[in-house]
This record gives structure tokens, sequence and C-alpha cells, in this order.
């Protein structure tokens, strides 16, 4: 009795209905989702073992990609997976490829970073930044090649560089911003105004230049127009009317905005490809970084054969920092008059790296300086008592003043600003070999992305038990965890054997430049830039509060974590 009952439910199924062909695609169809199934359990896309993820999250094409979008913020979304699924999560935000891990936790982190054999610069990070400088050292792995390259900027973090060259040119930008804020300020009478675009201006022609020398003819910020740009007032801020870009200037600032389209993408190394042979925007600005760099190698080249007399017999003086790389390179750069492609985009890193992230630092402090009064104030009180004999004859500081005085609550107010600024908010590493972190293997190729605030930084860390025994919260801080997310120079803070006040950069955790081998090599540079306009806007200026609307911490991201909004309410302090 059963044979027949097989045979009549096979012979009154939907595939014979439906006829042999019909039968045959259907089975093709069924075979080939079991083994799209199969390259999902078996390929490279497959979950790594006892690792928390998304429930089905990497079954399908897109992974996680959906839930990104949908979420609008990828930092807030990296956050809450953090908070759910604890210290160590994996991720699928790539078709097809191997699952990010993603590490909440500040000594974990710095483990990873400071390990130099088993971890290296990920992949995903050279795809984003090695379209438009392919040879720069950020963009290579550690070893010989990455090793030459690093040693053509060796000068640039020492003191002849950062006290000669960078630390003036850096004051003379500075100055401008302050006297551009002077003439809004009266114009604005109280209302607050957008700081953004200034902040980048200015942080832009610095880097400009410390890099090309003072003479480099393109300035982002211009004075004179104000005076003749439109106004327009509303109930709690100004808007001022902004004046055409430069082309120098509009294609240095596209090449921070076109990383941030390629982080927007799933695959970054496609979309920089269809990116650069359609888009006429990228070709002219490509094309016009290229040639305005070159101009100023060659000029560096032709500085090298011109001595200066006030030196001593046959020294040349150097007035920036093309002239110390080019020192380094001078034979390739005078070969028929061409310049290697590594030198170029060695010279224009220096100006995103030193343009960028400082520029975003800065307009998070501006924020925090404004939204905590008693914190600026104190800061004021520091530098006049600091600065005695420019407060006794009512002047700003010199640039000598300012980087040769110990003002432990000024460097207390800086790495607070720095930690809760983020902006790198992620840091990441790849293995180069199988390897473990916090009891799951890892294997080779992984890439690991570490989050650069939330818990055990901005938030408590997550406790032992999260972590399967594992220690993950010991960084040997003394921070009370529920203030993490508050602006507190003072943690930085201690108290010697005298009863002196003094700075301690390891009082917690943080990592705004990364750790190890690869960490940013400017840190010594981006602490120099916020220490001078820091003191010269605090100096120069009270920052009130600016009205609730105008003073949200919400952010986008570019290359960088920027604020939504930055807007400052200025009051000129008479000397």
């Amino acid at each position: 009795m059963v044979l027949p009952a097989i045979r009549i439910g096979f012979m009154e199924s939907p595939a014979h209905k439906l006829g042999p062909g019909l039968a045959i695609l259907l089975v093709c169809l069924v075979c080939l989702f079991l083994c799209i199934q199969a390259f999902f359990h078996f390929g490279p896309c497959r979950p790594l073992p006892g690792i928390p993820r998304n429930k089905l999250s990497w079954m399908g094409f897109k992974g996680d990609i959906i839930e990104v979008f949908k979420a609008g913020n990828t930092m807030d979304w990296l956050l809450e997976q953090s908070r759910k699924h604890g210290p160590i999560c994996q991720l699928f935000l790539r078709p097809l490829k191997q699952p990010f891990v993603l590490i909440s936790d500040y000594t974990v982190a710095q483990a990873i970073m400071l390990k130099r054999k088993e971890w290296d610069r990920s992949d995903y990070s050279i795809e984003l930044l090695s379209g438009q400088a392919p040879m720069h050292h950020i963009n290579l792995k550690t070893g010989p090649e990455w090793r030459a390259h690093r040693k053509l900027i060796q000068d640039l973090m020492g003191q002849s560089f950062l006290n000669n060259v960078a630390a003036p040119n850096i004051y003379s930008s500075t100055l401008n911003l302050v006297e551009l804020w002077t003439m809004k300020e009266r114009t604005a009478n109280g209302h607050a105004f957008s700081a953004t675009d200034d902040v980048i201006h200015s942080t832009l022609d610095a880097a400009w230049a410390f890099t090309f020398g003072d003479a480099f003819p393109v300035k982002a910020i211009h004075q004179g127009t104000i005076s003749c740009a439109p106004v327009t007032f509303t109930e709690h801020k100004v808007t001022f009317g902004s004046p055409s870009q430069l082309p120098a200037v509009e294609a240095t600032l596209g090449a921070s905005d076109i990383v941030g389209e390629l982080a927007a993408s799933p695959c970054p190394t496609t979309s920089w490809y269809i990116m650069r042979a359609t888009s006429k925007r990228v070709k002219r600005h490509l094309a016009i970084r290229r040639e305005y760099v070159q101009e100023q190698i060659m000029a560096a080249v032709e500085r090298l054969h011109v001595t200066d007399p006030v030196l001593a017999e046959g020294k040349v003086k150097f007035t920036s920092a093309t002239d110390f790389v080019v020192r380094r390179v001078k034979d390739c750069a005078e070969s028929a008059g061409e310049v290697p492609d590594y030198l170029s985009e060695t010279v224009f890193g220096l100006i995103i790296g030193g343009h960028d992230t400082t520029s975003t630092t800065k307009s998070w402090g501006l924020k925090h300086l404004a939204d905590n009064q008693i914190v600026q104030d104190r800061l004021r009180a520091s530098l006049r008592a600091s600065f005695s004999l420019a407060t006794q004859e009512r002047r700003m500081p010199t640039v000598q003043e300012i980087t040769g005085t110990c003002i432990p609550y000024l460097d207390a107010v800086l790495e607070e600003i720095l930690r809760l600024a983020c902006s790198l908010a992620i840091l990441d590493r790849q293995a180069t070999c199988d390897t473990e972190v916090l009891g799951h293997h890892i294997p080779k190729g992984t890439i690991v992305m570490m989050l650069n605030r939330g818990p055990s930084f901005t938030e408590p860390a997550f406790d032992e038990a999260l972590a399967g025994g594992l220690s993950v919260a010991g960084t040997g801080s003394s921070w009370v965890v529920h203030t993490l997310h508050h602006f507190m120079p003072e943690r930085w803070l201690e108290t010697n054997d005298q009863g002196r006040s003094f700075f301690n950069p390891k009082a917690g955790p943080t990592l705004p430049f990364g750790s190890g081998p690869r960490s940013c090599y400017g840190r010594k540079l981006g602490y120099l830039d916020l220490r001078i306009v820091f003191v010269l806007l605090v100096w120069r200026f009270k920052l009130h509060k600016c009205a609730p609307e105008l003073s949200t911490y919400d952010a986008v991201e570019t290359l960088t974590y920027k604020p939504e909004r930055c807007y400052v309410n200025l009051e000129s302090i008479k000397e």
C-alpha cells in the first residue's frame, strides 16, 4: 500500500504537471540554491566560529550592509553592535567577503596595534586611500618599501622643522583666522555664525604654508571678501555669503570628499575606477593637484642650489617640508626634470594628513569649549598667568612663547578634546597570520576594526564575564566610569610630591593617533597645530554657548568624523 501512495503522490506533483523542461529548470534552481548555501557555509564569507554576529546576516549577498544604510550613520550603528554583542563581534559589510571583526575595548585594541608581526595595515584602508596616492607610505604594507618611503619624511617630526618651519606658518595662518573672525564678530553683533569652512580653510592654509613655504601663492582664507559678502540674520545666527573657492582649494578639499564617497561603497576599488573614468570633477581635481604639487617640488629642487649667506658657507636654508623631503630624493627629482610619482604623493600626503583630521578636531574642540564655560575660563586664566609678559604688554603670545612654555592645563584640555573628538573613530589592522583575540581564533587575512569611542573609552568597559573571563577593562585608569562621556580636562592632571600639578598623557584610555609602528606619523605636528590655534583663539575671544539647535553633537562621516554643525558666538576680549 505504501508504494502506490508514493507513486500517486509523485504523479500528482506540480513538477510533473509543469512538464519535463520546467521540471529540469526547477531541479537546476534547487541545485543552484544548494550551491549558494554551500558557498556561504564554506566560502570566504562564512562566519568565524564562536564570535557573536547578527542572525542570518552572513547568508545573503548584502550581509549587514542594508542595516548600515538604514541606520544612516555608520559609527552609530557600529556602536550599537558593540553594545548588543559585547567586546567582540563579526560584521558582514562587504559582499561575498570575509567578515570584519569589531573590537570594543581599549586594552585589546592597544595590544593588537603594538604587535608588530601579527598585524599590519589593512587591505580595506588601502582600498579607500590608495586610489589618489597609491605609493604613499600609508598605503603600503610594512616592509622595505614602506620603510624607504617613510624615511623621506623622517626629518619632519624633528625640532628643527617643527619649531622653525611648521610653528611659524601655523601661527601666521591662525592670525589670519583671528583677523577674519574679528571682522565677522563685529558684523554678527552677538549672533552665532558657522565656523566650519573658516576652520577648514585656515587649517588648509597652514598645511600649504608648512608644506610649500609661506610664498605659496594660493590662500583659502580671504579677509577682504567679508566686507562685500551678503549677510542674512535670523533669530540665533547670522549667515555670511561664501566666496567662490579657488580651483586649488576645491581640488584639495575634494580629496577628502572622495574618500568619504568610497567609504560609503561596499566595493571601494570598483567605485574608484568608475569614478576616475567617468567623473569630470575627479579628473579635474587630480590634474590640478598634480600640477601645483609638481611645481612646488621643482621649486624646492631649485632652492637646493641656492645657499643662504646668513648661514655657514655652503648651507641651504630649508623653509618648507618639501625642502626637507626633496633633499633626500634630489637625484630622482632632477633626472630629466621629471618628478617620480611617489615623491608627489608623499608631498600631497603631508597636506591631507596635516589638514583633514586636524580641522575636524578643532571644530569639536570649539564646541566643547563653548559648552563648558568653566573649563574655558580656567584655560584662559592659565594662559594669562603663563604668558605673564604678553599679559603685561597687552599683546598676544608669540609663537616662541607658545611652543616654549609648559602649561599643564592647556595640555590637559587638548588631550580631552582629542579623546572626545574621535576624528578617526575607527582604527583597523589585518592579521598577517592565524592569531587569537579574546579567546577566539582569528584566521590570517581577517580585518579587525577597533572603535575609538564607546565602551572603555567614553562609556564603561564590558565586564569580564562578556569576554569569557578575560580581562578587557585593565586600563590602569582611576577615572570614574560614569563621567567618561563628560568633557573634563582635569582627568589628565596629577599632583607630584611637591604639590605641583602635572599633565599625565597616560592617565586613561585614548587612541587619537593609533599606536604601534603604523600609528599616525604626524602626532607631534598635530599637537603643535592644536596648541597654537587654541591658545590664540581662547586668548582673543570669549566663546559663548550657542543656541541648542546650533550646539548639537550629531556628526557626518567623510574621511573623518566631523560635527554636522560647528557654530561660534564670539566676543572679542580687549587686551
